[in-house]
């Protein structure tokens, strides 16, 4: 009998915690930043640390549209644990193609190229800047995700 009630109250806890995992405001979780060492003289726009997020979202409204309103992913950029203003967000990256992906429920994994939030300070070189973000993104209902440190510096080496 014990084992009966254990196995459904099991099973209700595990269908309670489910139903919240898609919600209308995205939900965003740190998967890694690699690489997570830079060197100033790169002068690459397409290479660069890439930030990889988990995103769910129960409407799946993100994305890249030509003229339309998009989908962004905001940072907020800490140099050597210092914010570099007081903005909520200094940067706001276009938020990857998603075209070809099921929306509903939406579950996935997002790439972004992390180059152009790149900054530095101005001390003399040679020297090595740690940089860290918080992360955020909207959706096309302008839906604020939850804001996320990342977990990975980028170090910044200027030789």
């Amino acid at each position: 009998m014990t084992v009966r009630i254990l196995f459904i109250l099991s099973a209700l806890f595990l269908i309670s915690c489910n139903k919240d995992k898609y919600t209308s405001a995205p939900q965003i979780t740190f998967k890694s930043i690699n690489p997570n060492v830079w060197i100033s003289d790169n002068p690459s726009q397409t290479d660069g640390p890439i930030l990889t997020l988990h995103l769910t979202d129960a409407e799946g409204d993100f994305g890249f549209q030509v003229d339309k309103d998009t989908s962004y992913v905001y940072l907020k950029t800490y140099l050597n644990n210092d914010p570099i203003s007081s903005n909520e967000a200094d940067d706001s990256l276009q938020f990857p193609d998603l075209t070809g992906i099921d929306r509903k429920n939406l579950s996935v994994d997002v790439n972004v190229l992390l180059t152009q939030a790149l900054v530095f300070s101005a001390r003399p070189r040679p020297f090595t800047d740690t940089l860290t973000f918080d992360v955020f993104v909207k959706d096309f209902a302008k839906h604020k995700s939850n804001v996320i440190r990342t977990a990975t510096p980028v170090y910044y080496f200027s030789p």
